[in-house]
């Protein structure tokens, strides 16, 4: 599955093409590529047999042949944001602080304060109904930046549009 790499969507599995039929259970997954991160639609038995050690996160779904409004679970997010703590490439701190003020305009998160740690500044942050807090870089971000990497967390949650989670890194970089 090296090759794997999530596209427009299909109605099939990304792994080995198996046509979805209408409320099949498949399994969405975000999960770490050779160079960039990935996010693909798998049936049931390639889920089973995927490298589960590159996996960020996955979520269990239905295929529907229907046009619905983009539902994303803010847990699903929540997941994302903390798998990604430890990633030193801007392209993926970047997206990090755009999932934390996505969740905190959500108010999944709550803001605590505004702190400077080894000559950063960060968002210090807790979950709703939680007392622990972790730190998100506040990353300066160009208007045109905030745009591209806002239009590609849209096709990154819309499996329906051309695009995945890889694209919009590589966007992030040029920006």
């Amino acid at each position: 599955m090296s090759t794997w790499k999530y596209c427009k969507h299909q109605g099939a599995c990304a792994a080995c093409g198996h046509s979805f039929i209408e409320k099949e259970v498949l399994f969405s997954l975000l999960r770490k590529g050779e160079a960039d991160l990935e996010r693909g639609d798998l049936c049931s038995a390639c889920f089973d047999a995927r490298d589960e050690e590159r996996d960020l996160f996955w979520w269990r779904t239905g295929h529907s042949f229907g046009k619905e409004a983009i539902k994303m679970d803010p847990q699903v997010l929540l997941a994302v944001l903390e798998k990604l703590a430890d990633e030193s490439a801007d392209e993926h701190r970047d997206f990090r602080f755009l999932l934390a003020l996505l969740l905190v305009r959500s108010r999944k998160v709550r803001l605590v304060s505004v702190a400077n740690r080894r000559g950063k500044e960060v968002l210090v942050l807790r979950k709703v109904r939680a007392r622990q807090t972790f730190d998100v870089e506040v990353r300066e971000l160009t208007e045109e930046r905030r745009k591209t990497l806002t239009d590609k967390l849209t096709v990154l949650l819309d499996p329906t549009r051309e695009g995945g989670l890889e694209e919009m890194l590589e966007g992030a970089s040029s920006s």
